[in-house]
């Protein structure tokens, strides 16, 4: 999230009432983000930068040909404005920067199918050869501005490329003017303006998300979810509790006799009150060492189990996921020795209230 920042705010067109009758109907939008569009919010207060975006048709055969030799390449949509992949590093020459609009970003796997070494290419011409399914075919004069660390055959070209591909595509010279870009990525001066240029880009009929927006979502369902294992917690609290009163009423049915003898030799109902809370708030206390215990462990092998995944999906930088601070371990067990003190008042109770006489005579 830090590499884009809260002051991010993604643009769509709004999409009217679809056609039902017909599925393979092109989708109306209330405003295309044509060029003339972009320059105006440009030029709104609190707005700092807008990239526009094209997407290409995925049934669309690109290739890269470069002197004599022809291979195929996958293309990135965007590049280096996910949170959550780290930017590419160049190999040589340049990434192409917010603004630029020209030019191709190579992979050293496509440079080596090529034939050549990441030096060589840079800032020469090259050629794409888009190709459609029915055997059409166009070439589009560009020029290689770099060459990063692309997984595979993955390729980034620019804005100017992709406008002229999807032009000719579809048949229409001006497909900027009239259909426009497919998204937009406005950076709005500071956090503040974000809700004010959001406000503009509503009001144009667009619609807008902010990085905000996505994390007080992600912050709901977390508070949902904290609220069902909360739900789940007072259940499991509620049975320890029930079996605390349980193990206690049964304690005083076999010590009946002994509360007896405790009282015939001057045992007040104090007396016998307070060894009964006791003995309930060491239950408690007990539990919650174990609990404790338990819970750290298991705490430390979701983490190595996580850490595994994590790094087998070539996610780095992650810290210790499980951790119990010494004030939750205190916490947690002087709860558990409250909880079970509070279960015991009603046993402790009992049994200072048990008459000496009919407590001598049980059997």
């Amino acid at each position: 999230i830090r590499a884009i920042g809260l002051e991010t705010i993604f643009v769509t067109p709004k999409v009217l009432e679809e056609d039902n009758a017909d599925p393979f109907a092109p989708v109306a939008v209330a405003q295309p983000l044509t060029p003339a569009l972009v320059a105006e919010i440009k030029a709104l207060p609190g707005v700092a930068d807008v990239s526009p975006t094209i997407q290409l048709p995925r049934a669309m055969d690109i290739r890269l040909q470069f002197g004599d030799e022809t291979t195929a390449i996958s293309l990135i949509t965007d590049l280096g404005r996910d949170a959550f992949e780290p930017d590419p590093d160049p190999i040589a020459g340049r990434i192409l920067q917010p603004g630029e609009t020209t030019g191709v970003v190579l992979s050293e796997t496509t440079v080596e199918r090529l034939g050549q070494t990441p030096q060589d290419v840079v800032d020469q011409p090259a050629t794409l050869i888009i190709k459609t399914p029915r055997g059409e075919q166009t070439e589009i004069s560009t020029t290689i501005v770099g060459v990063s660390s692309f997984e595979g055959r993955s390729t980034f070209i620019g804005n100017d490329e992709r406008a002229a591909i999807k032009a000719w595509w579809y048949n229409q010279p001006n497909f900027l003017e009239e259909e426009g870009y497919d998204t937009l990525l406005v950076q709005a001066a500071s956090i503040e303006s974000v809700a004010s240029v959001s406000a503009a880009l509503e009001a144009r009929q667009l619609e807008t998300q902010t990085l905000q927006e996505v994390l007080n979502l992600a912050a709901r369902i977390f508070a949902v979810l904290q609220t069902l294992l909360a739900s789940v917690g007072i259940l499991a609290l509620f049975v320890a509790s029930l079996g605390v009163v349980n193990t206690m009423i049964m304690a005083i049915y076999e010590r009946t006799r002994e509360i007896g003898v405790l009282k015939a030799t001057g045992a007040a109902p104090g007396d016998i009150r307070l060894l009964f809370m006791v003995e309930a708030a060491m239950m408690g206390f007990i539990g919650g060492v174990t609990g404790v215990l338990f819970g750290t462990l298991l705490g430390k092998l979701v983490d190595w189990i996580a850490h595994r995944y994590l790094e087998a999906e070539q996610i780095t930088g992650i810290g210790t996921l499980s951790i119990v601070p010494l004030w939750l371990a205190l916490g947690a067990l002087a709860f558990g020795t409250l909880v079970g003190l509070l279960a015991g008042l009603y046993p402790a109770a009992r049994a200072a209230s048990l008459d000496p006489v009919q407590a001598l005579r049980y059997d």
